[in-house]
């Protein structure tokens, strides 16, 4: 039996550091407007074209109901989106349709890779384009196929973790491609690494601002490709403590030698 045709995707990126729209849409209508925003996302991820037809009453009034918002609070937020361009100011004007150029590449990508999917799928399991004495176990093909996309999803989380970790690193730093690559390259282990590196970072920033803040010498931040490569997650400091001399040094401070950071 066929499997059912999958529309729409089940998770969409959403940012740790979100931009100036998503700033001014809550600046405007408060945790109603970025709370209308988000569900407002889901509901066009949730859809193979990857946009709401907001001039359909029954669309609307469902929408309206979900969120608990009165018509007039709900089209308030979404013009404030539209007018910052978190949504499609054309779509919107001409058509009263919710989306944006973000939502239509990644349902477009997804949709794409799903057809191509089902062409592969359809083609090895044709019989007659199969050689002579050629058997395919189609448990076996679809263990395959599940463990292959549950493998990709996998992967996008760890790349999502890994890029919170990039973003909040101080020093120099490339794309995430280009540094999630590197990762990769570099340790094997990358899944049972990239859960640390956010923390590493953390330490390593409160470290950096003691050593100032005590007047002690603190090395510039490496670039995060160095960073990454001289697995500084792994580095462990010492705490560091002002102790005061006796008063026969005139009340001046001594600390102990500390590693260079």
């Amino acid at each position: 039996m066929a499997r059912p045709r999958k529309d729409g995707l089940d998770y969409f990126p959403f940012d740790v550091n979100l931009d100036y729209k998503w700033e001014a849409v809550e600046a405007c209508h408060g945790n109603d407007g970025f709370t209308a925003c988000v569900k407002l996302f889901q509901e066009c991820y949730k859809s193979d074209c990857g946009e709401i037809n907001y001039s359909v009453v029954i669309r609307r009034k469902t929408l309206e109901k979900k969120l608990n918002f009165g018509e007039e609070l709900l089209r308030n937020i979404i013009e404030t989106a539209v007018e910052v361009e978190l949504f499609d100011k054309t779509a919107w004007n001409e058509r009263q349709i919710i989306t944006s150029n973000g939502i239509k590449k990644r349902i477009d990508s997804v949709s794409k890779e799903r057809k191509n999917a089902r062409k592969r799928s359809e083609t090895s399991s044709s019989p007659e384009k199969l050689p002579n004495n050629t058997r395919i176990n189609s448990e076996e093909v679809h263990k395959e196929k599940n463990s292959i996309v549950k493998k990709s999803k996998e992967e996008n989380i760890e790349k999502e973790v890994f890029d919170i970790a990039r973003k909040i690193f101080p020093g120099t730093k490339r794309g995430v491609d280009t540094e999630w690559e590197n990762f990769k390259k570099k340790n094997k282990d990358y899944a049972q690494i990239v859960g640390k590196l956010k923390l590493a970072i953390e330490k390593e920033i409160t470290h950096k601002r003691h050593l100032k803040k005590n007047n002690l010498f603190c090395a510039e931040w490496k670039n995060f490709q160095t960073w990454i490569n001289n697995k500084c997650w792994e580095q462990e400091f010492t705490k560091i403590e002002a102790k005061k001399t006796s008063n026969q040094f005139n009340g001046i401070f001594s600390e102990e030698p500390q590693p260079i950071c």
